[in-house]
């Protein structure tokens, strides 16, 4: 009698199963599990040819045997109660790795346990060829991290400075003792290392040699020296440092095209300073001649009515000393002939520039200096330092064309590894921070990725020529320092520049880096954030939810208004000054007629004198300036919380908070 068709084909399925089982690469057992005076014991029923070969013993006896009688490697004793837990684990997977072998030989071995039916399968996988497969990819994918350290590295400082730390990278992710970077001249025959790190010593059998091409033609190589005769490069390794090479040779070409006009352009940007600074001194002088002037022609009045001109003469003394200073000022400010970084005193300079700042903006702006005490030296140039600052006066007096007031502040700073995962290019370290600030018209979002290109202006022709901000920017990199921009349409514009610290005195370096300890800033309670911003709202939500407290977050006033009226109060209302729609200080009024007694803490881009000073918030409240790392938000969240007048009701609105848009 024939078979049923459905039964052909199970019986072809059944073969075709039994021949890929068999010839697998893994080893695969079968056991039945059965009841043996009370015990759970479990009888080899089937091994395929890789079982019998992995494990070493006959198959005879291995069927012949029960597990717990014949273990068998490489699991040995442990192998029943592998057995018992797959069994007694449903569906399940149960996963094992060992290391088996046998005379000089150790390989990997991953067991993989599951039940198939009544019985229990094991499936023995090789791991070493997967083991070097898998580690492979490893050191290539290793060497593509190191490769976006270093074109992170290039991509904001000039390579010179940033090249020993590119090629130190460069030898850990690859593993050779010694990287170098060689500059060869074709036209006279030369070579010449233009760097190194590593060992020096060794033969080097085992180097790859990777060239550096700058516009077209070959410039130099980056070498990879190992001692290692027998190492093997991958082709994914070849193409992985390729990449640095790429990356350092479009560092390199940037920087002799930027060396080319950088010439130019300062030369360019000096004379429009300097054609500012003639209009604002030529006037200044004129004040200074018209006092001179018209006392002596009193003091010669009074002369002929035979009196003599004490007053007169004194106003005219007054006048050619304030002259003389401010000719001393312009002697200073003009000596550019040698740009050398040197120790310098920022508060110094500060102030000494400081009277050169109302005959460059005008009376019609107050200037206010904020210098901090103590402050630490910085090694940059005094000359390109000036510029820097003569650049954003001049950029915060175009801003304030109806008068307002500037606040130049410094400060000494810390900024940890948090900040820096944040602040593309930024270093963790001690820095001396200088802040100019403005009250003028803002900048919008769109204008302000473009601020710091060169001949970029927003100015009609002929009022200026572009370069000034992008002065500031190559003059603070090239200082290895950090610039940051803060602003908003009608709500004036903050520039805050990092310069790393000179020098740290033995005596207080345990003192300067010493972080709070992060216990005494964790909580339970709940904050309400609202900030407009998202990756500042991420970077704090995640911050806090580190330090255990509960986190809810809005957007915008509103949506914060929305939850408060709907949900529990929470203990701290974390709020930017500026949102869009309202100001923090308008909603941290409408939370408190919702909840009394809420505590509040106000954040900004801007410094707590800025947002005093502009009447955007009263002294005296809560306040963390951005950017802030996450010590110090922990810290300012943790003294609000901990203040017992902290929550007492804010007085009515003053007239001058009124609402604005957008937010920092």
């Amino acid at each position: 009698m024939p078979m049923h068709p459905d039964a052909t084909v199970a019986a072809a399925l059944t073969r075709a199963f039994g021949q890929i089982i068999g010839e697998s690469p893994d080893g695969i057992l079968l056991y039945s599990p059965e009841s043996e005076d009370g015990r759970l014991e479990f009888r080899r029923i089937y091994l395929n040819d890789s079982a019998e070969r992995i494990l070493g013993i006959p198959r005879s006896e291995l069927l012949a045997q029960r597990a717990s009688v014949q273990p068998a490697p490489p699991l040995g004793h442990a192998l029943q109660g592998l057995l018992e837990r797959v069994h007694g684990g449903g569906t399940g997977t149960v996963e094992s790795e060992v290391e088996f072998g046998r005379g000089a030989e150790t390989r990997s071995y991953l067991i993989r346990g599951r039940r198939a039916g009544t019985f229990v399968g094991l499936r023995l996988i090789d791991l070493s060829e997967r083991e070097r497969a898998r580690r492979a990819i490893e050191r290539r994918e290793a060497i593509l991290q190191g490769v976006a350290e270093v074109g992170e590295a290039l991509l904001d400082s000039e390579w010179r400075t940033v090249l020993p730390r590119v090629l130190e990278t460069l030898a850990r992710v690859t593993g050779v003792p010694r990287v170098h970077l060689v500059r060869r001249d074709l036209d006279r025959g030369i070579s010449e290392t233009v760097a190194e790190w590593g060992e020096k010593d060794g033969a080097g059998m085992g180097s790859v040699c990777i060239p550096v091409t700058i516009r077209g033609a070959r410039w130099g190589a980056l070498g990879f020296i190992d001692d290692d005769v027998d190492r093997v490069w991958s082709d994914g390794e070849i193409d992985a440092i390729r990449s640095a090479s790429i990356l350092l040779s479009t560092a390199i070409e940037r920087q002799i095209r930027d060396d080319e006009v950088e010439g130019q352009l300062w030369q360019a940007q000096k004379l429009d300073t300097i054609g500012r600074l003639a209009g604002g001194v030529a006037h200044d002088f004129n004040n200074l001649l018209t006092v001179i002037r018209g006392n002596t022609e009193l003091a010669l009045e009074e002369v002929r009515h035979g009196q003599a001109p004490g007053r007169e003469l004194e106003e005219v003394a007054k006048a050619a000393e304030r002259g003389a200073r401010l000719s001393q000022q312009l002697l200073a400010f003009s000596r550019r002939q040698v740009l050398q970084p040197v120790p310098f005193d920022l508060n110094r300079a500060v102030g000494e520039l400081a009277d050169l700042f109302s005959p460059l903006i005008g009376d019609h702006i107050e200037v206010e200096l904020e210098l901090a005490d103590g402050l630490w030296r910085v090694l940059a140039d005094p000359a390109q330092m000036e510029q820097v600052l003569m650049n954003l006066v001049l950029n915060a007096r175009d801003a304030m064309r109806r008068g307002g007031r500037l606040l130049v502040e410094t400060a000494n700073v810390e900024l940890d590894e948090s900040y820096v995962r944040t602040h593309l290019g930024a270093r963790a370290g001690e820095y001396v921070l200088l802040s100019v600030t403005d009250e003028g018209s803002g900048i919008p979002p769109s204008i302000r990725e473009k601020i710091f290109d060169p001949f970029f202006t927003t100015k009609p022709q002929g009022e200026g020529t572009g370069l000034g901000l992008s002065t500031v920017y190559g003059v603070v990199k090239q200082s290895d320092g950090e610039i940051f921009v803060y602003s908003e349409p009608g709500e004036g514009t903050t520039f805050k520049i990092y310069l790393p610290r000179l020098e740290i005195p033995a005596e207080s370096r345990s003192t300067a880096r010493r972080s709070p300890d992060t216990d005494t800033l964790d909580g339970d309670e709940t904050i309400l954030i609202v900030e407009d911003d998202p990756a500042v709202l991420a970077i704090a939500r995640r911050v806090l939810r580190r330090l255990g407290y509960a986190i809810r977050t809005a957007p915008d006033a509103e949506a914060a208004l929305e939850g408060l009226r709907m949900e529990a109060p929470p203990k701290l209302l974390l709020t930017d000054v500026v949102l869009p729609g309202r100001t923090g200080r308008i909603l941290a009024y409408d939370a408190q007629q919702l909840h009394p007694g809420l505590k509040v803490l106000f954040m900004s881009g801007y410094s707590r004198h800025a947002v005093v000073d502009r009447g955007m918030l009263e002294p005296g409240l809560h306040f963390v300036e951005k950017p802030f790392t996450p010590a110090a938000l922990g810290r300012a969240v943790r003294q609000a919380l901990d203040d017992p007048t902290n929550g007492a009701a804010l007085p009515p609105l003053p007239g001058s908070l009124s609402p604005a848009t957008g937010g920092t």
